[in-house]
Parts: structure tokens; sequence; C-alpha cells
């Protein structure tokens, strides 16, 4: 028989098992195939149907904490062990699922920083091509479905150190426990160690598990955007952030080469003013009102107003500790904020998205405070003519007024603010350690 008898007849492919109708092929012949061309139309997301729903259902998962072997003794013994188990290919599911469960007595925390990494290499190579495995709108890890485009591959990927070939088929989502363990071993091992950083991150009233956490984190690079959001990432599995953490978020959010972490580091700061610490709220302030005042990115300045709306919605709902306060978001951030939305608006081609940033500020401004000069809609969001015009006057006219009295509670705070910013320009001008110094248990900053 030649090499291919006939042409290849691809059928439709059934959510799973997978059916393919195809040419009479030697049984060898494929692996004999280096490239294969990933084609978007064949990850069309599975439908929820009822048999899909029905499957997914279906709690067939065994007691990951209660669940033993000889294997997963041996693995459990040393944090290297466990995790050359985890990550093999010749590792079952139940067993590598079961060994992450139960890492948090072998694994310290400094390793969460290798299983971060470890993660982000995997989505990366799981960007390209998703293992095969079509999307399910179940999968709340998988990579989004744009992510994915038109291209040609090696079959023969470098995945964590092992082998892996692409198959030229698709399979459908694994909902079942069943299926799972029949789905490619990279997208079980990412499962894994999904379930590993959970395991192993601190607790919240762990403050020596949250250092020695932090201080591996403080060790990854932040030159680059990726960079900069992979260290973000790892640093929110400890709620209370140090200064020398907060100082590190400050230099990514005011960094004129990283536009988009920036405004994730941004974000996490404004979420610190939640936290039942003065300390922190105060290095948060300064951070935010540096900002506003120095970011050379719109977006970034912009993630500051939406933050504070949501900051402030939430403190609504707590209503305890700090958050009680009806001055809890500063006066001298409310002062930074609204003074931005007095500059002049330009005439012009640039008229009607400038006033749109403006009002954008003002709904923004009017959630952060308790007493806004109208009720903050989001149709005001976008808004612009006249009516935004009109809009802008009046908010303009309740600032002047209150202006005064937030001028006054900023005295106050100066004192607070000037610390807090003395501390973060005595931490920027501290040499940083190297990113690539060793990290061992003992090795940890002092915060």
């Amino acid at each position: 028989m030649g090499r291919i008898s006939r042409l290849l007849l691809f059928a439709s492919i059934s959510v799973f098992p997978v059916t393919i109708l195809c040419a009479e092929v030697e049984p060898d012949d494929t692996n004999n195939i280096a490239t294969i061309a990933i084609h978007l139309k064949d990850y069309d997301p599975i439908p929820e149907d009822t048999a899909n729903l029905k499957r997914a259902r279906t709690w067939d998962q065994p007691n990951l904490t209660k669940t033993t072997s000889p294997a997963i003794k041996e693995a459990l013994k040393s944090p290297e062990a466990l995790w050359n188990f985890i990550t093999s290919p010749e590792t079952s599911f139940t067993e590598r699922m079961a060994a992450a469960t139960q890492a948090r007595t072998v694994m310290p925390p400094e390793w969460g920083v290798k299983v971060m990494l470890t993660i982000d290499e995997l989505q990366k190579e799981d960007g390209l091509h998703k293992w095969r495995i079509r999307t399910s709108y179940n999968d709340q890890y998988s990579f989004a479905y744009s992510s994915l485009k038109d291209v040609t591959l090696q079959r023969e990927r470098n995945v964590l150190g092992h082998k892996w070939v692409i198959p030229f088929s698709t399979t459908g989502y694994p909902f079942s426990w069943a299926e799972k363990s029949n789905a490619p071993w990279p997208w079980q091992a990412a499962q894994a160690l999904y379930t590993l950083v959970q395991a192993i991150r601190p607790f919240e009233n762990d403050e020596v598990g949250a250092n020695r956490w932090l201080s591996a984190a403080m060790q990854m690079p932040t030159s680059t955007d990726e960079e900069a959001i992979l260290f973000i990432k790892t640093t929110e599995y400890v709620k209370r952030k140090p200064p020398e953490v907060m100082a590190r978020l400050r230099s990514i959010a005011l960094s004129e080469t990283l536009p988009f972490s920036s405004r994730v580091a941004t974000e996490c700061i404004a979420n610190s003013m939640l936290w039942d610490s003065d300390t922190n709220r105060d290095i948060a302030q300064v951070i935010l009102t540096d900002i506003l005042q120095k970011s050379p990115y719109e977006m970034t300045k912009h993630e500051v107003f939406r933050s504070l709306w949501n900051v402030k919605v939430q403190a609504r709902v707590d209503r305890k500790g700090p958050q009680a306060d009806p001055n809890f978001i500063p006066a001298t951030l409310l002062i930074a904020a609204s003074d931005m939305t007095l500059r002049p608006i330009p005439q012009g081609e640039k008229e009607q998205e400038e006033t749109q940033k403006a009002t954008y500020t003002v709904f923004c401004v009017c959630q952060a405070v308790d007493d806004p000069p109208f009720q903050p809609s989001p149709d005001m969001i976008g808004m612009s003519g006249q009516k935004a015009l009109g809009l802008l006057a009046s908010f303009k006219t309740w600032y002047e007024k209150k202006r005064p009295l937030w001028l006054q509670l900023a005295e106050q705070e100066k004192p607070r603010l000037d610390a807090a910013r003395a501390e973060l320009e005595r931490l920027a001008s501290q040499p940083s350690k190297p990113a690539d110094t060793p990290v061992t248990p003992g090795d940890q900053f002092i915060f």
C-alpha cells in the first residue's frame, strides 16, 4: 500500500471520544510528519448541550486528600521528588492531583515562584495548540479561544523537559474524571500545578510563610510587561504586601516602558487600600497620586479612577475597620483625581475623546465619595456634546465648594503621607537582589 492511499476525509467529530474518518495510513506513517497546520476552526467551542452538562456534573472525582499509593508516598518525601512526580509524563492523573493536593507539608513557600513560572510556560505552549483539546466554556483555566491562530508548528515539542508530539486530531474537552485521566499529560500537569499553587500558598495569618513566598517573588525580573505581570500575579497570593513589594509595584506602575503591566499594578495597589492597615493605605495613596501626576499612560491613570470606584463600592459593602470612615478615600487622592476633570478640553478632533475621559473621571469620583453632586449613572461614561459639558460644569461648581474642606483634610494627612513617601524613596534607592539568586528556605527579606 502506498504512503497515503487516498485523500483524507474528515467527518464531524463527536465530543468524546473522537471519531475521525480518514484514509488508510501505514501504522507509523503519521509519526514521520514533522509539522502540523493549526487551524482556528478546529477549536470551535463545544456547546454546553445536555450530554456535556450531564457528564460535567458527574462527580466521579476521588477524595484526593486521602488518596495514597506507594508512588505518592515516595513523592511526598521531598519537594524535588514531588515536583518530578507531578510533572512526569508517566504519572497517572489521579496520583498527580492527589500529590499536588497533599503538598503543603512537603513543599515550602519559596517554590511558589517556580510553580508560577512553570504555569506560565505551560500557558504559552497551550496558547499555540491547546494540546489539541477543543475549547469548553467550563474550562476556567484554558487560554482564551482568541489566543489561537492559524499557524504551522513543529509537532515535536519540549514540554517541561520531556518530549510531547502534537496529535493530528483534536479531542473533546475532558469533563469527567475518567476523561481527564486520558487527556494529554501536559494538560494533566497544568491542572496539577493549579492545584499545587493553591496548596502551598501561605494562609492569611501565616506571616512567616508570606515573607518566604514574597522573598522569592522579589527576585523575579520585571523588565518587560510579561515579566512584570507574572510578578504581580505571584504576589497576589499574599493579601497584605509589605512596603518592599509596594515599592516594586510602584516602579512598575510608573514605568515608561510597561504600558500593560502598569495598569495591572495600579489595580493591585488600589486594592491594598482595603487592608486593615493605615500604613498600607498611606503608601497606596502616595503611589496612586504619583500615577495620576506622573504616569505617561492615560489608560493607567484611568485605572486609578476605576479602582477608586471599585474600592469604594467594596468599602460600602464591608463598612468595618477603616472602611467605615466616610473619608475612606483620602482627600489628597480625591483632589488629584478631581483636578484632572478641570483640564481644558481641546477643540477639534480630540474634543470628543477628551470630553469622554473627563466625564468618566467625574463618574468615578462621584462613586468614590459619599456625598456626590449627583447620582452617578453609567450613562455618564462615554457622554459627549453639550450634555457632557453641562455635567462637567455642574461637577466643577460642586468641586470648587468641596475643595477647601478636602485641602484641610489633605493637610492633616500630609505627615503620614510624607512618611510613606520617604519610606518608598528609601526602598527605591536600595539595590535589589539579583533575579538569578538561588532561593533557599533561610534566604528571606525581613519585612
